[in-house]
């Protein structure tokens, strides 16, 4: 099946009752709380912070315990472009410029250094474990890809896709995100080509990683997944 937009959230979210049959006994522990309405998220733990954007003191502190990260960032050329897109990218999402994202804004200003022919508005990159869609997010916005494959577990999917939907905005979300479930279906996606201007980001459940045989990478992110093995 393909799912489109608000379709894929409303599928992932219609399972959270159900077991994932990709999760380990660390996330069944770590998603045991977890709920969303519709419009909000509770028992969101184990794969990065959450906290509301930093303003006034709360912001200087944060700017200076992340100063000795910043400077690791600034070996790269492309740092500050991506560190400036960063921080309208979580604006926009309603997040804090965290220490969890800043270590994927420097990981992403690595890469364009070191394989910047991996990162082109022709690539395609798979991204897994990407908690809150921060580094879907940060490619996406920067136009350093064609294809986006994000892989997840499915609470943790769902978020991801809710918080790029707060990204791209409705119309956006629409058109270039979907969810696709089946090796068919895949294949037409990857032989078909993308014509939108934007990188079509494709959603993944972990339990159908199967589907990803017939999707070439030219670039693959694990994003601190799988660590409780």
């Amino acid at each position: 099946m393909f799912y489109s937009g608000q379709q894929s959230i409303n599928y992932l979210a219609g399972l959270i009752s159900e077991s994932d049959p990709a999760s380990s006994s660390h996330w069944n522990k770590y998603h045991s709380d977890f709920s969303f309405d519709g419009n909000s998220f509770a028992g969101i733990q184990g794969f990065g912070d959450l906290d509301k954007p930093y303003w006034g003191i709360k912001w200087v502190m944060n700017q200076f315990l992340q100063k000795k990260y910043r400077k690791m960032g600034q070996q790269f050329s492309e740092f500050g472009k991506i560190d400036k897109l960063t921080s309208a990218v979580t604006q926009k999402q309603g997040r804090a410029y965290s220490l969890d994202v800043l270590r994927q804004s420097i990981t992403l200003a690595f890469l364009r250094q070191w394989v910047p022919e991996r990162t082109t508005s022709d690539s395609t990159v798979w991204i897994i474990g990407d908690g809150f869609g921060t580094m879907t997010s940060l490619i996406y916005a920067a136009g350093f890809a064609k294809r986006i494959v994000l892989i997840n577990l499915n609470k943790t999917l769902l978020v991801d896709l809710w918080y790029l939907k707060r990204l791209l905005g409705s119309s956006n979300f629409e058109s270039n995100v979907s969810l696709c479930t089946e090796v068919l279906d895949m294949e037409k996606i990857v032989t078909s080509g993308v014509k939108a201007k934007l990188p079509h980001i494709i959603a993944v459940q972990a339990a159908n990683h199967q589907i990803l045989q017939v999707c070439p990478a030219d670039l693959v992110i694990n994003i601190a997944s799988m660590q409780e093995m």
